[in-house]
């Protein structure tokens, strides 16, 4: 029986003692290299146990339909440090493009043909936490019909201007970043 795959978490640690400003998309090809594309070309199969396993048979349905990209923030030195939120500046994009190998298309007889196209995910919601490592607060915001929206507790606020809600407050404080396939 065949599970199809409707999100991928990819947690993206920060370079250590690198504070310098960086991007979801440089973020994303560090981690994962290849793997992206590898596991984005891979039907997901659930195994005795339920533990996954990869087949080798591209689909339009192993590709996720909702990317999540978690940045890890807190950050500890080593075993004895405290743990410390690291607020270095990750921009995100209102579209990503993540590249699948072989996804080009169907060749003769049906099979996949080997030309590797851009997925493109939207960005559709962003959580975040404001505070330090050890206390804080989360909240989130989201698009809707009504256009991106701020769900603080029981206050709910219209964002006037994403982009530069994107470039300042995500950047900073942003930890779980939610893209949903076009």
């Amino acid at each position: 029986r065949e599970h199809r795959t409707t999100e991928y978490t990819v947690v993206l640690t920060l370079p250590p003692d690198d504070d310098s400003p960086t991007t979801l998309p440089a973020l994303l090809a560090r981690r994962l290299r290849d793997e992206v594309v590898d596991i984005l070309n891979h039907r997901v199969g659930v195994g005795a146990f339920g533990r996954a396993r990869l087949r080798r048979q591209w689909s339009w349905e192993a590709v996720p339909l909702y990317l999540c990209l978690f940045v890890q923030r807190a950050h500890r030195a080593d075993q004895d440090s405290p743990v410390v939120k690291r607020f270095v500046r990750v921009s995100a994009p209102l579209e990503l493009d993540v590249p699948v190998r072989g996804a080009g298309g169907a060749a003769a007889g049906g099979a996949p043909a080997r030309a590797d196209v851009a997925v493109r995910y939207r960005l559709t919601g962003v959580v975040v936490h404001s505070g330090d490592a050890t206390r804080g607060h989360y909240y989130s915001v989201v698009r809707t019909s009504l256009g991106w929206m701020c769900f603080n507790d029981v206050v709910v606020t219209a964002v006037a201007n994403v982009e530069s809600w994107l470039r300042h407050t995500a950047a900073e404080n942003g930890e779980l970043f939610l893209y949903r396939r076009q």
